[in-house]
């Protein structure tokens, strides 16, 4: 849940950074995230949403704040069914590189959102320079990467799903805990993470 560039903490710069993303697009309502970990992004978005989040680690749940135990569920975003409409705001960060068949599960989320809800999160940005280097290191220490795409490839499996706005951006790690949010077209080139805003 932690690395040399991402310090796992619910008060993070990072954290708030992604918190300011969502609040863009939804204030209030439900929120499910998918792969929390041990919690510290739902812990920020709680003060604003009513939280849940699906994590496929049962040891990650050991180590969850007390007031968040009965809103993460043990499961497989594969395999465990979403109700359809329940949701303002799915998040997923850096989880769907994980996946055999993002498709379904995008598909999946997608049915899981009321008609106005969007999905945000981010994957590895494998485009330019930078981030198709980080993309190949990542790739080879974590070999559980097996859908690190290029930005249009997530475009088009966005669309596919039925989302009519898709929007990138870029994340650009500071420090262990710090993140920038690069909007302008040359994020393509300098960030190593690719942030989405589906609607």
């Amino acid at each position: 849940f932690a690395n040399t560039l991402h310090k796992s903490s619910p008060d993070s710069h990072r954290n708030h950074q992604r918190l300011r993303v969502v609040l863009e697009n939804s204030r209030q309502g439900r929120l499910l995230e998918i792969g929390p970990g041990v919690g510290d992004f739902l812990t920020t978005a709680s003060h604003q949403f009513d939280v849940e989040g699906i994590e496929v680690s049962p040891h990650a749940l050991t180590h969850i704040p007390p007031k968040l135990r009965d809103k993460i569920f043990v499961g497989n975003i594969e395999s465990t069914p979403l109700e359809p409409c329940r949701y303002e705001v799915v998040v997923a960060f850096n989880v769907l590189e994980h996946l055999r068949d993002p498709s379904s599960v995008i598909n999946k989320i997608r049915w899981s959102l009321t008609p106005d809800g969007c999905l945000i999160g981010s994957v590895p940005n494998n485009a330019g320079v930078v981030g198709r280097s980080h993309t190949q290191v990542g790739n080879y220490f974590d070999r559980t990467h097996c859908s690190t795409f290029e930005p249009e490839e997530w475009r088009a499996v966005f669309s596919q799903a039925g989302f009519s706005s898709v929007d990138f951006f870029g994340e650009l790690p500071l420090g262990p805990k710090i993140s920038l949010h690069v909007r302008r077209a040359h994020w393509r080139h300098l960030c190593p993470n690719l942030m989405f805003v589906c609607r």
